[in-house]
């Protein structure tokens, strides 16, 4: 919440910087057109002034949308995902529409004031462990452990199962079989033990989501490819069109604005037409799943860039022939990137949520690392997991045995578990 407060602060006095700089004729730079006077520069303090104001802009930006996601993400009852489901993706849907549409000064200062007025209403989630704190934990420990060898039985990896503990996790995370190396992390040896800092299968399985998520960031990199190019050389094509609306002259600088104009429309028909008519041949509640939403935006950003060479070489014939090609060809390049944006950047908003969310529920109550026990300590009802602290795996051994343990012995597991909840287990004669 403050994240957002303070970063549409700064977004707002970077466009009130640009906004007095375009008012005053003595602080705006010289005109960059061929009408412009010959030899005209900018100085210092019209420069100054600029990269000012376009670095507020871009720092608010850069925190105003990872932090307005996350909060409004925190409004929904992890707990009961299907009753939230449909909520949550609306939500997304109409933050991509409040992104495009506040674009503006009044919008913002509005949107600061209305966050602010909400406060006292907002969900506020409890900050637990830091996440990156922990996967660095998953990362060290199975790297220290890569020698050793991962037990059959999942059961004998470290995890906290004890319900009357205070250390209770809101939920455990079940083991997966993928990216085995990482479960290594989870094998109870003695230097864990030494050092307090053993790791959990949920944990791991945190870690898990997390380098899972990395293949959908990867694909979309090629988004921010296509939007450059449609920043910059597009608008370097138009200085050399035919920039005349009937008799207004239309600065190219101006054409950016095309894909948020086709968000503001297809946001509404996305959501009220498309999802319902998806909705019967696919019987799910969002229409299409949110990998392959992504995926219609990807294949939507290579047509935008097919049409965009397709125009730049009849561009570059009707220069040759001394003819003059309409800028407004470029509009369709635009439109097309417009749509893929609403798909893309949502679905990705979604599909990286509903990995999240089951780390936050995780991490709610996130135990504290263990204390060294007494290795003799069992219960009596159960026989203690083991897992071998040298590299060759052993099988486990019955909770009567009780001997000291050395570098070559096993590491009872409930003995470990009883120092967590903080229970005395009595020993079993």
């Amino acid at each position: 919440l403050s994240t957002t407060v303070i970063s549409g602060s700064i977004a707002l006095l970077g466009y009130m910087v640009l906004a007095i700089q375009a008012h005053f004729s003595n602080l705006r730079p010289p005109l960059t057109d061929k009408m412009c006077t010959p030899g005209a520069k900018m100085t210092s303090t019209e420069a100054g002034i600029m990269f000012l104001g376009l670095y507020l802009i871009a720092i608010g930006v850069g925190g105003i949308l990872p932090a307005g996601a996350t909060l409004g993400a925190d409004q929904f009852d992890e707990k009961d995902p299907n009753r939230e489901e449909n909520k949550s993706r609306v939500i997304f849907n109409w933050l991509l529409f409040s992104i495009v549409i506040g674009g503006s000064v009044g919008s913002i200062l509005l949107g600061i004031v209305s966050i602010i007025v909400g406060v006292n209403t907002y969900r506020h989630k409890v900050l637990g462990d830091s996440p990156l704190l922990r996967i660095a934990q998953v990362l060290t420990a199975s790297f220290a452990n890569r020698k050793l060898s991962i037990p059959e039985n999942v059961e004998e990896l470290y995890e906290v199962h004890h319900k009357d503990s205070k250390l209770q996790i809101v939920e455990l995370l079940p083991h997966t079989d993928s990216l085995r190396l990482l479960d290594k992390a989870a094998i109870v040896t003695e230097s864990s033990i030494k050092s307090g800092k053993q790791c959990t299968v949920t944990q791991v399985e945190e870690t898990k989501i997390l380098v899972r998520m990395v293949p959908i960031f990867a694909c979309t990199i090629i988004m921010s490819t296509c939007l450059a190019q449609l920043q910059t050389l597009s608008v370097e094509q138009g200085f050399n069109m035919d920039r005349y609306l009937g008799k207004a002259l239309i600065p190219p600088s101006s054409l950016p604005i095309i894909p948020f104009v086709f968000i503001l429309i297809l946001t509404p028909v996305y959501e009220k037409i498309f999802v319902p008519l998806a909705r019967r041949f696919t019987g799910l509640d969002t229409g299409i799943t949110y990998l392959q939403r992504v995926g219609v935006g990807l294949v939507l950003s290579i047509i935008s860039m097919a049409i965009a060479g397709l125009v730049e070489v009849k561009r570059k014939q009707q220069h040759e022939e001394k003819h003059v090609m309409s800028m407004f060809y470029l509009s369709f390049q635009y439109c097309v990137f417009g749509i893929a944006d609403l798909f893309t950047l949502v679905g990705q908003l979604l599909k990286i949520r509903t990995l999240i969310s089951k780390i936050t529920l995780s991490q709610e109550k996130c135990p504290t690392p263990y204390r060294q026990a007494p290795m003799n300590s069992t219960t009596p009802e159960q026989k203690s997991p083991t897992v071998s602290t040298t590299s060759e795996h052993k099988d486990p051994v019955d909770s009567d045995q009780k001997a000291p343990v050395d570098s070559d012995q096993k590491v009872p597991m409930d003995s470990l578990s009883d120092q967590e909840s903080g229970e005395k287990s009595p020993q079993k004669k």
